[in-house]
């Protein structure tokens, strides 16, 4: 829920409410930064997020949703809102990216692998190649 305001200066509308019974994790943009100074790598990842985030959040209407829906419906789905950013979702922005955040993503994900103890032939071989 608003991932948005740990990016650039937002303002919530409205009243989120859940219908079932949910956790809610709370993190501000300061404590973010804070944890982050003094950890280039980490940092550098966040960074490049955080601007490709905020193309995606400035390039956002309704036109460029493609939604196909009619103007009133397009611009009620597709703005950007507390809940969404069009073309925004992290698999939407990995490619986004600069090479060396996602080459770090991916060290971070195959040594997860690694962690779960899934050391299958396959996941050695790929572990050869990189």
């Amino acid at each position: 829920l608003a991932e948005a305001a740990l990016w650039v200066h937002w303002t919530h509308v409205g009243i989120a409410e859940a219908s079932t019974a949910s956790e809610l994790l709370a993190i501000s943009a300061e404590g973010l930064a804070k944890v982050l100074r003094g950890r280039r790598m980490v940092s550098h990842v966040f960074q490049s997020y955080a601007a490709a985030f905020h193309q995606r959040l400035s390039a956002a209407t309704p036109a460029s949703s493609s939604c196909g829906g009619g103007p009133l419906l397009c611009s009620a789905a597709r703005w950007p809102s507390d809940l969404s950013v069009p073309f925004a979702s992290f698999d939407e922005l990995l490619p986004a990216l600069p090479l060396t955040a996602r080459e770090l993503i991916g060290l971070v994900a195959f040594k997860g692998f690694r962690f779960q103890r899934l050391y299958h032939r396959e996941v050695l071989r790929l572990s050869e190649e990189v």
